[in-house]
């Protein structure tokens, strides 16, 4: 059994398929904006607004080439580690890349 998804268009722009089986499918539970702040779509990276200012900077990072990790601060304050696919167009990759040499 499949299901087909009315995505938005930031998604279909990406290239995912709205169609779904039914075993990778789970309910939507809203998220609690007091046990996880500022977790709205916009604030994810590649979601909303096409720029980088959610991205505050990046701290560090560890492995080689494409498969490097880096650790990016965000501008809610939170620290991830992405790898280098996600941040590789960020300005602030750019400025981390220039400090390090």
């Amino acid at each position: 059994t499949t299901f087909e998804l009315d995505l938005s268009p930031e998604i279909r722009a990406r290239g995912i398929h709205p169609r779904f089986h039914a075993s990778k499918l789970r309910p939507c539970i809203p998220n609690d904006d007091v046990r996880f702040p500022a977790q709205s779509q916009d604030e994810i990276l590649g979601f909303g607004t096409p720029d980088s200012t959610i991205v505050s900077s990046i701290w560090d990072h560890t492995g080689n080439g494409k498969d490097a990790l880096f650790l990016v601060q965000w501008s809610t304050g939170q620290e991830t580690w992405e790898p280098y696919p996600v941040v590789r167009k960020l300005t602030p990759l750019a400025d981390y890349l220039k400090a390090a040499g």
